[in-house]
């Protein structure tokens, strides 16, 4: 849900054709690219269903729901 919110929210304040590369401190030497704030959403929801921390089921319910917040928050946000 987090990472939905978070590429609806960045998406809108960015846009949506970015570059996006990540490194990790576990993985050195390992950089990760991604075309948007959606794809890094989905590879963190991905990572939790391969965890068996969650089903594609609360993957993509998490995505919606989250999706669902960012855009109420960026309806009422007192942003100019």
């Amino acid at each position: 849900m987090i990472s939905g919110a978070a590429a609806t929210l960045l998406t809108a304040l960015y846009g949506n054709h970015l570059h996006i590369a990540v490194t990790s401190p576990t993985l050195p030497g390992i950089t990760r690219t991604f075309h948007d704030f959606r794809d890094v959403a989905t590879e963190a929801g991905l990572s939790r269903i391969y965890a068996g921390v969650h089903t594609r089921l609360d993957h993509l319910a998490g995505l919606t729901l989250g999706d669902q917040i960012a855009q109420y928050t960026l309806r009422h946000a007192l942003i100019p």
